[in-house]
Formats: C-alpha cells, structure tokens, sequence
C-alpha cells in the first residue's frame, strides 16, 4: 500500500510539474519518443559495458564517453559505482551501468549527497534508464545551464523508467544532478541504478574574440609627454558584453609616469599611484574601441628601451564570463603579439644667436624699417 501511494504521489507530483514547466526543457519519459524528437541518432552514448566491475566514482569523478559522472557532497557512507553487485538489475538492458545512491540533506550541514554528470561540450538533449528509484526518498534531476543556474528539473514517473530532456533553442546545458527530492524520515537515502546515457550536442555559443594593436608617439625625449593609442577590435561570433571584470589592463612601465587615458566608449579607469589605466566596455562584432593614454617620459637615459605591452580580457565561449585573454600587438612589427617598443631620443636644443648673430639681426630689422618709411613718404 505505501509503493502504491508513493507511486501515485509521485505521478501527480511528475504531472504538476509538467503543467508548471519553465518552458526551458521539455521532459521525455519513453525513449523512442525522445530519440524521435531529436533525430534518431545521439551525437553521444555510454551504456557502462567497458567499465571495470566496481568502478567508484564516490571519491573522485569518473571519466564517461560524454564527460565525467562523480559523486558531490561529504556523506562518504553512500559507495557510488558502477557495477556494484546490489544493483545488478535484470531489466536494465545488461546488468553494468553506474550505481547511484544520493541522501537528502536531514543530517546536518554537508550531509547532503548528489551525483553529477558533467558534459566535456554543452548539450541540447541528454536522457538515460533507470532503475529502482522508488524508495525512501524521491528522485529528481536538475538540468544545470552555462550561467550555472536550474533551468529546469526532471521528476520520474515510475520506478522502472526513461528519463530525458531536450531544451529549448540556445540553451547550453553543462551538466544534470541527481539529488534526493525529499527527506526520508529513516535517513537511508536513495539507491537505484542509471544505465544507456545518451546526448546532443548543443551549438556552440556565440562567443567574441577580440585582438588589440598599440602604437606610441609623442615627445619621446626625458621630461617629454608621449601618447600610447590601443584599439581593440571584436572579430568573433558573438558580442563582447561589459562583463563585470576589466576587459582591458595596462600597466605601464617604470620609465613612464601616467598621466591621463580616455577611450572612444566604456569606462577608463586610473590607478596613478600603480600607473595603470583599465577599460570596461562593450564591443559589438566587427567594432573597434579605442584608447588614448598619456604619460611622461621619466629621466631616463637617451637611448633607453621602452617596452609595453597590454593585457584584453574577453568572453570567448559567450557566458557572461571573461575567461579568454590576449595582449596587443605592435603592427610595425611582423608578429602577432608583439609588444610596443620605442627608444628615449636626446632632447634637441633650440638653436640661440651669440652677440655678432643679434647685431647682424638688428641691422637687418633697422634696414627694413628705414626702408618701409621711406617708401610710405614717397
């Protein structure tokens, strides 16, 4: 009587949940169905028949075809594997295929265990069996996006079952977490097997991918004033968006002293005592952003190599995040990143007149004058 109830609790709670759906990930619970919907091939599977018996994945992640599964939480008591003897079913197409347990957190603070798929590539559709999910507590799978946010969650409607989703288009999905849905008041957690994973990959996210050029030019002489210009140019796919990290930094070197920067759009930033200049902007695809920076030339010797050399911070894989990086490049010079280089030159003196110089000069200005006055009276 408690299966049954728990079984129908379960089916209302599935159904619930459909009617509710966030729209993000549409759930399968047939297999057939779901590979119809996705085209019939998966780019991706592991059905588990080349692993070793007792495989653990309870302390350290275990490679898959499509990534890795791994065990998250501190309760060491739950020995997630793969073929563990306890699990073997008989109707799980083979009898290998990864032995879950996960455990509501009702002990305290870190009791709580998931196990985790993580994709190697984001994917639009992923699906697997299961076996033996009905017991103390209830299954649920969260589908976990690139921006590491719930975009949606898979509740089972039977013990024995497929279980699988497809998103919606643009969604990039990094991984699904199996965790305890609710809290089992004899504290055993959850057992069940997982066999016949299958995935599709999901298109690539748009991403940018922004290069840099940097010249020099001024006075570059000790005392003079010297002008670095950077433009930043955009040539990926996607848009580079004002991320909440700098997506320019340039500190400049102990021969020069900052003085003041200014850019085409986005926000400079100043830190004269650490004489660096930062930028924090957007750039569309195929746009140029520049920035000017001033500063002063030091008392350095005549003859002197300047070298300088800026760091970019961009989002190459289109999350949110800056986590590619570049520097610039001078285009004077035949490679792709090369610094900027210029050499400090001699001041040049402005040339003086000594005493005969001033007196041929005033001779001269006398004689013009006499001149002009005398053809006005003409």
């Amino acid at each position: 009587m408690k299966r049954v109830a728990l079984v129908l609790v379960m089916f209302l709670t599935g159904m619930l949940l459909s009617a509710l759906a966030q729209g993000a990930i549409v759930q399968y619970d047939d297999r057939a169905t779901w590979l119809a919907a996705i085209g019939g091939t998966p780019d991706v599977e592991e059905d588990f028949q080349g692993f070793t018996v007792d495989t653990l994945f309870r302390t350290a992640p275990v490679a898959i075809s499509m990534g890795t599964i791994a065990q998250v939480g501190l309760d060491q008591d739950f020995r997630n594997l793969v073929d563990v003897a306890p699990f073997e079913y008989t109707d799980n197409n083979g009898t290998t295929h990864a032995s879950c347990f996960v455990n509501y957190p009702d002990s305290g603070a870190g009791s709580e265990t998931n196990v985790e798929i993580t994709f190697s590539s984001p994917v639009s559709a992923w699906g697997a069996d299961f076996n033996g999910i009905l017991g103390g507590e209830l299954l649920a799978i969260d589908v976990d996006g690139t921006t590491e946010a719930i975009i949606g969650t898979l509740i089972p409607t039977a013990g024995d079952t497929f279980l699988g989703f497809i998103a919606d288009a643009g969604e990039q999905i990094d991984k699904v977490i199996y965790r305890s849905q609710n809290q089992n008041t004899g504290g055993a957690g959850e057992g069940f097997g997982s066999d016949n994973f299958a995935a599709m990959y999901g298109a690539p996210a748009a991403g940018a991918d922004v290069s840099g050029t940097k010249t020099s030019s001024g006075d570059l002489f000790p005392g003079g004033t010297m002008f670095y210009q950077v433009a930043l140019t955009n040539n990926g796919t996607g848009d580079q968006t004002d991320n909440p990290t700098d997506e320019f930094v340039d500190t400049l070197p102990a021969e020069l002293t900052l003085v003041g920067a200014s850019a085409s759009s986005g926000a400079v930033t100043l830190d004269l005592p650490g004489n660096s200049v930062a930028w924090n902007g957007a750039i569309a695809v195929g746009a140029t952003v520049t920035i000017d920076i001033e500063a002063t030339v030091n008392g350095v010797a005549p003859g002197t190599v300047v070298t300088n050399q800026g760091d970019i911070f961009f989002d190459g894989d289109g999350n949110g995040t800056n986590e590619s990086q570049a520097v610039t490049d001078d285009p004077a010079q035949p490679g792709a990143t090369d610094p900027t280089v210029f050499t400090v030159e001699e001041q040049r003196a402005i040339p003086t007149l000594g005493a005969t110089g001033r007196l041929i000069l005033f001779v001269l200005l006398a004689g013009i004058g006499i001149a002009i006055l005398s053809w006005r009276r003409g």
